[in-house]
């Protein structure tokens, strides 16, 4: 029996299996990623395991529920030029409370600084890790921030239907925009 055994196992140990990988694996292989697409992913990590529950534990007196929005939640809008960067919540949509709300996620997204250190730390996720290249412009860090629109959504109900209302501002801006649904 024991003969048996190591026989069917040599027998599979020297069996060439040549899987290759397919095309559309191979572009994958092939294709680069860039600073940019680190950066987002980056972003959409802390976004999803930092800052939105960090967010969600802060705001408990608003009685909101965290809407799930997948991986969606930070994108690059191409006609904008925005990276929108979002939290969302089903609860009792008011002006008052996006803007509460959204005021604590862009304090926890960028802890207050002052200054340009404000731009480095929004833009840290958009570099190399540990060094820095001469071709880096000088201009990145604040031109990359302000593309960042910080944007809360409530919503009364799941899904399509019911009130919303969304609040967005920059990195700079004090007053949020808002955008409402159904009232």
């Amino acid at each position: 029996m024991n003969k048996l055994i190591i026989a069917i196992l040599l027998i599979i140990g020297t069996t060439n299996v040549n899987a290759e990988p397919s095309r559309s694996v191979e572009w994958l292989m092939d294709e680069p990623a860039s600073l940019f697409d680190i950066g987002m992913i980056q972003m959409r990590m802390a976004n999803q395991n930092q800052w939105t529950p960090e967010l969600i534990k802060k705001i408990s007196k608003h009685n909101l529920k965290e809407k799930d929005t997948g991986l969606g939640s930070v994108v690059y809008n191409w006609e904008k030029n925005t990276i929108d960067i979002g939290a969302y919540f089903i609860g009792e949509p008011s002006e008052s409370t996006c803007s509460a709300v959204l005021s604590e996620y862009k304090n926890i997204a960028i802890p207050k600084s002052s200054g340009e250190m404000k731009y480095t730390f929004a833009a840290s996720k958009f570099a190399h890790i540990n060094y820095t290249s001469g071709k880096r412009p000088k201009s990145l860090d604040k031109d990359i921030s302000n593309t960042f629109v910080y944007t809360v959504g409530i919503s009364s109900q799941e899904g399509f239907g019911g009130k919303s209302i969304y609040c967005s501002s920059r990195i700079d801006e004090s007053k949020p925009s808002f955008l409402k649904f159904g009232f």
